[in-house]
């Protein structure tokens, strides 16, 4: 027998067991539940924790990974996997600065920008040490729309949402990669840096669309003579800002819901069984289950996603909002007219080959110049 304490970085069992019992057992990080896309990470946990288990517990065999999917955070899993052949925990500082020569380096040095930033997430991003939330986040916009209960949240499921770090952090981080190409300007060809760049994008613009909604929120709860105009000015800037935010994905096919679909549909040797796999598809990353069972457990931040399914439930909420005040508000009326809408875009189809990636997309520099110069409340002057 050999037993997995599936959670040891958050949620450990094996004291309360005695190490279960003498069995034969492994320090598991699990870090991701439903393949969530926030940038997390406890470096001190998976550093200094597995030490002290195996100088505690004589059954202990070994270290692993069981996240229930994996989106983005590599240093993490890296940082674990390489922290099982170490007597010591690792000078998480020295490990960051290798990790990232190693990942950028090819034939060019390494700009200093990119080890600065990388320190900077080490110390903020991937050093949450605040246990209420003890998994990798989301971003609420990939969230079912509602006037209350979305930003914010702690725990394991409906998933967190809590960000516990200073946001701004980030901000600094995404000039720091920009800079780094003015010194190294072929990092826009490296494969890694690439989806790095697209990643601290989706996590910056993410978590600004918690104040560009919780704005909505105020306008409709206003008393305002500028009510009205207001909600529909801040309506439209919310819808906006999901089609920015899809319009960057769209340069990563790693964050494509065509990549995603256009797989599972290879599974199938007939139309039928090709729409059956789509279907599959479709509904675990949405709704999972035929009615929403847990709906919204494995969300993506992924682009097509974001254009066909997240924007139009929001366009849904917002539209609902302009149409009634908080009197006349009914949460299962809007619910009903969410779940209408979810439940059909599960059932429907793409043939191989038709991507939800934005033509508008003819660089990832190019791109990220016009949406920082487009959002300066969410880039500030850091373009």
């Amino acid at each position: 027998m050999l037993i997995l304490d599936l959670y040891s970085e958050s949620k450990p069992q094996w004291q309360r067991t005695k190490s279960y019992f003498g069995k034969p057992w492994i320090w598991c990080q699990l870090h991701d539940f439903g393949g969530n896309m926030g940038m997390y990470g406890q470096i001190i946990n998976i550093t200094s924790n597995p030490i002290e288990a195996l100088h505690q517990s004589n059954s202990l065999v070994g270290l692993g990974l069981t996240m229930e999917g994996q989106e983005g955070n590599e240093v993490v899993y890296d940082l674990l996997l390489d922290q099982a052949w170490s007597a010591k925990p690792i000078d998480t500082r020295t490990y960051f600065r290798d990790w990232v020569r190693s990942r950028y380096s090819g034939n060019i040095s390494v700009p200093n920008e990119l080890y600065t930033a990388w320190d900077l997430m080490r110390k903020t991003v991937y050093n949450n040490t605040n246990l209420t939330t003890y998994s990798v986040t989301k971003s609420i916009f990939a969230i079912s729309p509602a006037i209350n209960g979305l930003a914010g949240r702690v725990g394991h499921f409906p998933t967190p949402t809590s960000i516990n770090y200073d946001p701004s952090v980030l901000n600094e981080v995404w000039a720091l990669f920009m800079n780094a190409t003015r010194k190294e300007p072929s990092l826009w060809h490296n494969p890694a840096y690439e989806y790095d760049m697209v990643d601290i994008t989706r996590q910056l613009m993410g978590n600004a669309f918690v104040k560009v909604y919780s704005d909505l929120i105020s306008s409709w709860k206003s008393s305002r003579e500028s009510r009205t105009a207001e909600l529909t000015s801040r309506s439209q800037r919310l819808l906006d800002l999901l089609a920015a935010i899809d319009k960057v994905l769209s340069c990563n096919d790693n964050f494509s819901l065509s990549t995603w679909i256009s797989s599972a549909r290879d599974w199938g040797d007939t139309m039928e069984s090709k729409d059956f796999f789509e279907y599959n598809a479709r509904n675990q990353i949405t709704l999972w289950g035929p009615t929403g069972e847990i709906s919204d457990y494995a969300s993506k931040a992924w682009a097509g996603l974001i254009s066909s399914y997240y924007k139009p439930r929001w366009s849904i909420f917002v539209e609902y909002l302009g149409e009634k005040n908080q009197t006349g508000y009914n949460e299962t009326e809007l619910e009903g007219k969410l779940r209408e809408f979810e439940l059909s875009w599960q059932e429907q189809s793409r043939e191989p080959g038709i991507s939800w990636a934005n033509s508008s997309c003819r660089g990832l520099e190019v791109l990220l110049g016009n949406v920082s110069q487009s959002w300066p409340s969410i880039f500030g002057d850091h373009v």
